[in-house]
């Protein structure tokens, strides 16, 4: 590996003057330096354009594209125009924190990692802060990708660009909109390449009125339609574990918007209890959902942060008793 590589951030945007600031600001800001900024603006309308040019940085590339509602179009053409060894991916209402991308490269020397992701905090304007977690690592296989859900965050992920030559670019299809970067994941997981998760938080997830997931209808088909297209094999275990997949994309639907929205939230639980009746949590969400007591609800979300929280601690603790283990034999 090269000791000072080249890293391409790709950051496609529309109308985000108000919030690319901060983003663009975030990655200037980085402890590590050797980066190009690619920017593929989708002839915004507001001053997005007068915003990225106030930085004066030429390592800052602007091309406006026309991506005709289909993101994963200005993120391919992205990729196409990087000089980057790595590649890491940006939405420009998000941001990341000064030492990502050192702790990015740390972790592609010490292992053989073809694909890194890391923790980001999610903000909203209408409710308090939590961490959104990546992985964990056993969860980066097909199998578990396609039957236990989605494990990686794209705006905390960095790739090497060698894994683009292996299984193409992100898909293009108008069904996979605000799910092809699962659907991407699938992909490289099918080739068996090496996903590694950093368990730090190294950014800032910005959920707002008007980016992708908060169409949580849309995002629900799309998912479905990523899940369909992988799934191929008709043995009746894995027709169990399809109908598992879908109760827990439903379950999953609601706790993305439990917070915004109450009674679409309920509903996804209830579809959700409908395919898989024996998933607790599910009755322990919708409990809590049809409650609406906020002081409940932050009980409910406690138990959820510290019991991830107890998970990854507890396998860090199992992982340096093994290596001390090895060291005395």
């Amino acid at each position: 590996m090269n000791n000072n590589p080249l890293i391409s951030v790709v950051i496609p945007t529309f109308n985000h003057a108000h919030l690319i600031k901060k983003c663009i600001k975030s990655v200037i800001n980085q402890t590590y330096q050797n980066f190009e900024i690619l920017i593929i603006n989708n002839f915004s309308q507001d001053n997005t354009i007068e915003v990225i040019d106030s930085f004066k940085d030429e390592r800052i590339k602007i091309y406006n594209y026309k991506n005709d509602g289909i993101i994963a179009k200005a993120r391919n053409l992205g990729i196409r125009e990087s000089n980057g060894e790595y590649i890491a991916f940006l939405d420009s209402d998000d941001s990341w924190y000064e030492s990502k991308l050192i702790n990015i490269l740390e972790e592609f020397r010490f292992s053989n990692a073809d694909v890194i992701c890391h923790n980001m905090n999610v903000i909203s304007f209408e409710n308090p802060p939590y961490i959104m977690y990546s992985g964990p690592q056993k969860n980066a296989t097909f199998d578990n990708l396609l039957f236990q859900g989605n494990a990686l965050i794209l705006s905390a992920t960095v790739l090497h660009k060698n894994v683009i030559n292996k299984v193409g670019f992100f898909s293009e299809e108008k069904k996979f909109i605000t799910a092809e970067d699962y659907e991407f994941w699938l992909r490289i997981a099918k080739e068996n390449l090496q996903f590694s998760f950093i368990n730090k938080t190294l950014g800032e997830y910005l959920i707002h009125q008007n980016n992708a997931t908060k169409s949580f209808k849309k995002n629900y088909e799309a998912t479905k339609s990523v899940i369909m297209e992988h799934y191929k094999d008709i043995h009746f275990l894995n027709k169990l574990k399809l109908r598992n997949r879908l109760a827990l994309l439903s379950y999953t639907s609601g706790r993305n918007c439990e917070r915004t929205n109450r009674k679409k939230a309920i509903l996804f639980f209830v579809k959700s209890i409908k395919k898989n009746p024996l998933i607790i949590k599910t009755y322990i969400a919708l409990f809590f959902c049809i409650c609406n007591n906020k002081y409940l609800n932050n009980v409910y979300f406690l138990i959820l942060k510290y019991s991830r929280n107890f998970y990854f601690n507890f396998t860090k603790v199992n992982i340096i008793k093994q290596i001390k283990q090895r060291k005395l034999k």
